[in-house]
């Protein structure tokens, strides 16, 4: 009778340590659809553009680069404007124009118990990284501290 209990405990605890990483991928998928929709929501959004987006997952993790350029229609119209200018002084010596671009990195955990220490689906760490045209100029202010960072915590 105790050998029954102890191989039951056994399988018990087998079947927990098998089924926590299954679990925790497939949390993983929802995490990642359920960041693709917020996303969907600024297709329309006439201030942001997202350029690039690489998300890698794991099995308890994963990483994602999310590269956004800001008031596209303010790039569009000055590269229009420097078209016409170039237009009506041939060989003016113009600058190109840049767009503004902005990368946020996240990092995700996810699973039952993110890390061991959160009861959620997930938690998100992002930092905000800015182009070099904004960058010494906020390190000189900031020092090593983040643009913005944040915490998004998925329940």
């Amino acid at each position: 009778m105790k050998t029954n209990r102890a191989t039951g405990a056994i399988l018990a605890a087998v079947s927990l340590v098998l089924a926590y990483p299954a679990v925790s991928w497939l949390i993983g998928v929802r995490i990642e659809t359920a960041i693709e929709r917020n996303y969907e929501l600024l297709g329309d959004n006439p201030s942001l553009k997202i350029v690039g987006r690489d998300y890698r997952r794991g099995v308890f993790s994963a990483s994602e680069t999310l590269t956004l350029e800001l008031f596209p229609f303010v790039t569009q119209a000055a590269s229009e404007q420097r078209q016409q200018v170039l237009a009506q002084h041939p060989g003016a010596a113009l600058p190109p124009v840049q767009p503004t671009v902005v990368v946020v990195r996240s990092q995700i955990r996810h699973g039952p118990f993110p890390d061991f220490r959160d009861f959620a689906a997930a938690v998100v760490d992002s930092e905000l990284q800015v182009g070099a045209a904004f960058g010494p100029r906020l390190e000189a202010i900031l020092g090593d501290r983040s643009v913005l960072a944040a915490r998004t915590v998925y329940r």
